[in-house]
């Protein structure tokens, strides 16, 4: 499960009993007051946040803290250096995701968005050590820092991202994305509500031979897009 993490606290063990194993957590920053700018809560929600990953750790769930790199906002190395001992403390590993030109990110995308080789320098020179590409997940590179797994997720304008891409979204509406970037290809609600597995499978095929990547090495015939 993929969360804010707001609501943890009160959730975790319920959601631990109902079998839930792994949770992928957003914490951009570890600053009380810079994250409650970031994401229009009260300051001290942070806290609560931090007692829901910590329930959730003694419960057994694997976490991975997700940040979504914002310019003079965690890009710095007080910042970085926080966000890896949090995820010590926590056994988690550590996600740092470029900033998206997508749904509210393409209003702040101008203002905020700094490429994650920025994150990678401050990571090699904290002394993190590069272990390689997750080559089954986007091609993302890995570090370890102080014991920590840390990924990074450059995703726009990347064409080494997109050919390392297996990932399909379903929206809370029902509808299936072949790609981040792109509109829903296909309405899987109908077929849900059903039970009609047959009607699902052949829509999700037709549907995979929709995906291509959004951005390319080389242009295609139509133009790159």
């Amino acid at each position: 499960m993929t969360t804010n993490g707001h609501l943890l606290n009160r959730w975790a063990e319920r959601l631990s009993s109902a079998g839930l194993r792994r949770i992928n957590v957003s914490v951009h920053t570890t600053e009380p007051e810079m994250y409650a700018k970031v994401t229009g809560t009260p300051a001290d929600l942070l806290r609560e946040v931090l007692r829901g990953l910590h329930k959730s750790r003694e419960l057994g769930m694997s976490i991975k803290l997700n940040a979504v790199v914002l310019k003079d906002v965690n890009t710095d190395r007080r910042s970085i250096k926080e966000l890896v001992k949090l995820a010590s403390s926590l056994g988690a590993s550590l996600q740092f995701i470029e900033l998206m030109p997508t749904g509210q990110g393409a209003d702040i995308f101008s203002r905020f968005y700094e490429p994650v080789e920025t994150v990678a320098k401050t990571i090699a020179e904290l002394g993190g050590r590069p272990v390689g590409l997750r080559k089954e997940l986007h091609n993302r590179p890995m570090f370890i820092l102080g014991g920590v797994v840390i990924e990074l997720v450059k995703n726009y304008s990347n064409p080494t991202f997109c050919s390392g891409c297996s990932t399909m979204r379903l929206t809370s509406d029902g509808k299936l994305k072949t790609c981040i970037y792109s509109e829903p290809v296909v309405d899987l609600l109908p077929y849900i509500r059903n039970r009609d597995t047959e009607g699902l499978l052949h829509v999700l095929r037709d549907a995979l031979t929709l995906r291509e990547p959004r951005f390319r090495f080389y242009p295609s015939s139509a133009g790159s897009r």
